[in-house]
């Protein structure tokens, strides 16, 4: 089972690659590019490093002319036990068919 969906994912984002690649082209004028907003201001996250993304990203604006856009996700901050319940399920599928059959 888990090979099987790593297989599809796999297979999903080779499919992905070439067109994304295709449109890579270095200018990035009038490009929308998306500053998440839950990824700033964190516990964790120290302020300097949230100041020098953001002006980064005004910079991109500003000097090349993409549209930079604040976006938000709010389950963002949900995705690390999304994320450990999906592999503990993928584990413990692989544990059980290990021992049934």
């Amino acid at each position: 089972m888990r090979t099987t969906i790593a297989m599809l994912v796999f297979s999903f984002l080779f499919c992905l690659v070439p067109f994304y690649v295709h449109q890579l082209t270095g200018k990035i004028e009038n490009m929308r590019i998306g500053i998440l907003q839950e990824g700033f201001g964190l516990q964790n996250s120290e302020a300097d490093v949230d100041k020098m993304v953001r002006e980064a990203a005004e910079r991109l604006g500003t000097k090349y002319g993409a549209v930079m856009e604040d976006v938000s996700i709010p389950m963002h901050s949900d995705g690390n036990s999304i994320m450990f319940l999906l592999i503990y399920d993928l584990n413990l599928q692989g544990v059980l068919e290990h021992y049934t059959t």
